[in-house]
């Protein structure tokens, strides 16, 4: 399965000892916040902030990632914090791109912008209407858990946006392959501010490009 090739633990227990300096090594989601005038800032799933350079962020890249990353993109940052010992508190040891083959994890302003108008549809159809014509009006997938329509009627369409790494990171075991379907992830709030993870079909072609696939349950 595609998804149990990328770790995503917080930290491992283990302690080794790499010469004279003890380690303990950690795999942390991140996004690109920032990349600009050669610095990148990285925002990970937890804590603050960690700022490079372009050239160091790119030489610590798996053979596969592209050259330049692109701010919203999401990594799996490896790190080795020394423990003890003489060496430096803290080392990227490698970086490795999060990509599961036709699912966008950052996109578009327009593919957002369609998103608001699609959730905003779909909200409005569940709250009105039964289940049938909410599936026939093509606002919602046919695949999608209806079971769902009390989550879908508590978000704010409005706000929708690129998820936080913590995000992500809380719902990536439940992302399926669709090797033969475009889609894409965002996040919206909900009435309580929290973080509600979407996923959309992209079309090719027909009346309605982008429908409402699935909603994630565990933010």
């Amino acid at each position: 399965m595609i998804l149990a090739a990328i770790s995503i633990s917080a930290g491992f227990n283990n302690v080794a000892s790499g010469g004279s300096c003890g380690y303990v090594d950690e795999e942390i989601f991140i996004r690109i916040a920032s990349h600009e005038n050669g610095r990148i800032e990285l925002e990970p799933a937890y804590g603050d902030l960690i700022t490079v350079s372009t050239s160091e962020f790119v030489s610590y890249l798996s053979a596969s990632a592209p050259i330049l990353p692109i701010r919203n993109d999401y990594y799996n940052l490896s790190v080795r914090r020394h423990t003890s010992g003489g060496c430096s508190p803290f080392a990227i040891t490698n970086i490795s791109k999060l990509e599961i083959p036709n699912l966008r994890l950052n996109p578009t302003e327009p593919q957002l912008y369609s998103g608001a108008f699609v959730l905003a549809e779909a909200k409005s159809c569940v709250i009105i209407q039964r289940e049938k014509p909410c599936l026939e009006d093509l606002t919602i997938e046919t695949s999608f858990d209806m079971a769902q329509r009390d989550i879908l009627s508590h978000i704010m369409p409005r706000s929708i946006h690129h998820c936080s790494p913590a995000s992500l990171k809380m719902v990536w075991t439940e992302i399926d392959p669709a090797p033969n379907e475009k889609r894409f992830i965002s996040c919206v709030k909900n009435l309580e501010d929290e973080d509600v993870a979407i996923e959309f079909s992209i079309r090719e072609k027909g009346d309605k490009r982008l429908l409402l696939r699935k909603i994630f349950k565990s933010l």
